[in-house]
């Protein structure tokens, strides 16, 4: 069990973690709408309220950006079968290649960045973050009045 002493350690390296992420996302190869893509990619064929819910967006938000990617023919929407008041969005074929462009600008930008190391670092890098991601993502909170300290080992 991770004690609060190491996890003090991991805050002080999220904060670090968060501006690395902040600074790619905010690079030229990822802008918000080509977040917007990856969503509509890794979620197929999502709502635009799955969208908002994903990225933790307002729905016009959501709504502005999808119009943008539209108009550039990125993505398309069609009727949900199941029902006709609500639409799927999904990725046209330009908006894929766009998509792969980006990630592959991101990758090399991420190669060039990391060149001192190894690629089992780099694997073993990426299977903690999963590791982490999911972990963090499946915690259900305590009941209210339960006591949440952990001993320290």
């Amino acid at each position: 069990m991770a004690t609060v002493t190491a996890c003090d350690e991991l805050v002080g390296t999220l904060a670090g973690l968060v501006k690395v992420e902040r600074d790619l996302v905010r690079g030229p190869s990822m802008t918000p709408g080509v977040l917007l893509l990856d969503a509509v990619e890794r979620l197929g064929q999502p709502s635009q309220s799955d969208l908002a819910r994903d990225l933790g967006l307002t729905g016009s938000t959501v709504s502005r950006q999808l119009a943008s990617l539209r108009r550039l023919a990125l993505v398309a929407a069609e009727t949900d079968s199941r029902d006709a008041r609500s639409r799927r969005i999904g990725l046209t074929e330009e908006g894929a290649a766009e998509l792969e462009r980006r990630r592959a600008a991101l990758s090399a930008g991420l190669a060039e960045r990391l060149d001192h190391w190894g690629d089992d670092e780099v694997a073993a890098l990426v299977s903690l973050l999963d590791r982490f991601t999911r972990s963090v993502a499946a915690y259900e909170q305590p009941p209210a009045g339960r006591n949440t300290e952990t001993k320290e080992s």
